[in-house]
């Protein structure tokens, strides 16, 4: 993400560059998790060592939260997935209505993510893992997060009138 140019260009005031800048060191830190525990896991499995299968659980856990940190991330940076090619064909006005439906419909599918996780943190948040026994909550808290962030930054875009 280019840290200098776009902080704040797509989302109002209420992000601080130094909370974006905490998510994008938390993102950085899943990675080089993610990449250790896989190195790990491959070679024990080379050496035929059997006390390294956490790795390949911990892999999959820090891969989920990279997944979901990376979708904020691409999101308030502008830079996530969109179909667009009719904007430019549109008024000045078609395209700030337009803006604030892309938003609105951001904000409901977050909404949904959001509730859909809660509710699976309830169902089955405490069930432990398979090997480190750890509660499902430390993967399903990834969909939440990313639900809550995002949902921030379509309302930030709602109620600021930024183009999305």
């Amino acid at each position: 993400m280019d840290s200098g140019k776009n902080i704040g260009a797509s989302v109002g005031r209420p992000f601080s560059v130094r909370f974006l800048k905490f998510i994008e060191v938390f993102a950085i830190s899943a990675l080089l998790l993610l990449f250790v525990m896989i190195l790990l896991g491959v070679v024990s499995r080379y050496f035929g060592l059997g006390q390294f299968e956490w790795s390949f659980e911990l892999a999959g856990l820090s891969f989920i939260w990279l997944t979901f940190l990376g979708t904020v991330l691409a999101e308030f940076s502008g830079e996530n997935a969109a179909f667009n090619p009719f904007d430019d064909r549109l008024s000045t006005t078609g395209q700030k209505v337009l803006s604030r439906l892309r938003a609105l419909g951001l904000l409901l599918v977050a909404s949904y993510l959001g509730a859909s996780s809660l509710a699976m943190i309830f169902r089955n948040g405490l069930m432990p893992s398979p090997i480190l026994r750890w509660p499902q909550t430390a993967q399903t808290a990834s969909i939440l997060v990313c639900s809550v962030l995002i949902g921030l930054i379509a309302a930030s875009r709602l109620l600021g009138g930024r183009k999305s």
